[in-house]
């Protein structure tokens, strides 16, 4: 029982934590991997001498408290960002709607979104992460872009009258604020603007210099549980002096 546990011990997580392989050299040899003293005895875990079971005792002390101080410093690490998450979008091939008040990508009949409702078989699938991005050229909501990833053999021929531009990616701050809720939305955004101030890394990025949006769960059954409308916000990063 006792070699079992230390076979799994040494393949754990946790122990790679506490050998400083994920957590760096503050935690290296704290301790090692086994075989344990009491592992190597031969003695049942229920005969053995007090002096074992004292130091099984102590080693399961050690490992506690090596855990727990690497978890705490992840946690550190994790709560830098705020809550928020940084991402790296490779570039992509999309169709646009092009530059249009977002009113007329919406709202019309004969407007871009019942074109997409009506070409889904173009555009690529995925699981949970939505594929398309809506940006405001200049900031300004009249000049609104919404593009969807199409899959790699469809041709403009496929996409007329709107065209497939090439999305060039990049480095994103990443949150996500109730769409229906103004004072959420702009404590979401003030809290991102703040992180990206503060960091000693990254400054705000060149494209699309509004920044970014997209729907998650549009209207799905998470949201309409919680009588909430998901948006995630992406906002441009770049590296700082570059």
């Amino acid at each position: 029982m006792c070699s079992i546990w230390t076979e799994a011990w040494r393949d754990c997580r946790c122990n790679r934590l506490c050998m400083g392989m994920q957590t760096g050299a503050p935690l290296r040899g704290f301790l090692r991997p086994g075989p344990w003293p009491f592992a190597r005895t031969g003695v049942p875990s229920g005969s053995e001498a007090p002096c074992l079971r004292g130091h099984r005792a102590a080693i399961v002390r050690e490992w506690m408290l090596a855990y727990r101080n690497s978890a705490y410093e992840v946690t550190d690490k994790m709560s830098k960002l705020k809550n928020m998450r940084l991402v790296e979008i490779p570039r992509f091939r999309a169709v646009s709607s092009g530059e249009q008040p977002i009113v007329e990508i919406f709202g019309r009949e004969s407007g871009f979104q019942s074109w997409v409702n009506a070409h889904g078989h173009l555009l690529q699938k995925h699981i949970f992460e939505p594929l398309d991005f809506l940006w405001h050229e200049d900031r300004d909501i009249d000049r609104s872009v919404w593009i969807l990833a199409v899959k790699d053999e469809v041709t403009e021929n496929d996409t007329a009258p709107y065209e497939i531009m090439e999305f060039p990616g990049g480095m994103f701050l990443v949150a996500t604020g109730d769409e229906s809720d103004n004072d959420d939305l702009e404590e979401t955004v003030s809290g991102m603007f703040a992180w990206i101030e503060d960091s000693d890394v990254f400054e705000y990025g060149d494209f699309p210099i509004s920044g970014m949006c997209n729907m998650p769960n549009a209207d799905g059954a998470i949201d309409k549980a919680l009588g909430i409308a998901q948006q995630q916000i992406f906002l441009p990063l770049k590296f700082r002096g570059k």
